[in-house]
């Protein structure tokens, strides 16, 4: 924790999840609920939301399942690339979805990146 300039809670720290089926949903409620942490991103099928304000996770889900997808969402920015949110400014990435997605190509900082 210390190694990665955070402290031990997570009150206040920006989580974007990839996923928001039944993990990546209930995952992501605790952690905003119970620990008081911002959920700043949400990487579906067909996009990414973006918001560093933080999203209403109930919101997001319930609009996913009225509309099929996170495009056309209100709040935040729709970013067409959702694997580029996974390289999106947070303390920590929640990957709730498909396998494979962190790489040594995203999961690097730029200049050790080969």
């Amino acid at each position: 924790v210390r190694a990665a300039g955070l402290d031990g809670g997570l009150e206040g720290k920006r989580i974007i999840v990839q996923g928001l089926g039944n993990v990546g949903y209930h995952a992501a409620r605790f952690l905003r609920n119970e620990d008081g942490a911002k959920i700043v991103g949400i990487v579906e099928r067909d996009g990414a939301l973006l918001d560093p304000t933080g999203l209403d996770v109930d919101d997001v889900k319930s609009y996913m399942s009225e509309h099929g997808g996170i495009r056309g969402y209100p709040s935040g920015r729709l970013e067409r690339n959702g694997a580029r949110a996974l390289e999106a400014p947070c303390d920590i990435l929640l990957p709730a979805a498909l396998e494979g997605q962190i790489t040594t190509r995203n999961a690097l900082p730029p200049m050790r990146r080969t």
